[in-house]
């Protein structure tokens, strides 16, 4: 899994978890690399989102096993993000983060390589709390 070391190498700084986060569970079936093609995939992150969401630095933090970034709020969703669904996006470790859930708990996690062009792709879901 290569985004799992690249989420890895983005631990440079500590993620600072918000306060109150509301934790959403992220399962990643596929993994598709540009250059390259798609195969199946089992990885597993958690998106703890600040309820807040203010647009400032870090509105969430993605973690796995293999590591944390801390992302910022890019779409306009303001609000309950179980019901709008969100964008958020950060940089660590030489990568551009971005990850996306759409209010049915779809979601899509890229990390672009600086040194590249390599870019990955998750397709999966992220399910809200219950």
């Amino acid at each position: 899994m290569l985004g799992a070391a690249l989420l890895a190498a983005a631990t440079d700084a500590p993620a600072q978890e918000a306060g109150s986060a509301i934790t959403f569970s992220c399962a990643f079936k596929v993994e598709c690399l540009a250059p390259g093609g798609c195969s199946d995939t089992t990885f597993e992150a958690q998106l703890a989102v600040d309820p807040r969401l203010t647009g400032s630095a870090p509105d969430a933090v993605l973690s796995s096993v293999s590591g944390s970034v801390d992302l910022t709020l890019y779409a306009d969703a303001f609000g309950d993000m179980a019901q709008t669904g969100a964008t958020f996006a950060g940089k660590g470790a030489g990568a551009f983060h971005t990850i996306a859930r759409e209010p049915d708990g779809d979601a899509v996690y890229t990390v672009t390589m600086e040194d590249g062009p390599l870019v990955i792709t998750y397709l999966g879901r992220c399910e809200a709390p219950e």
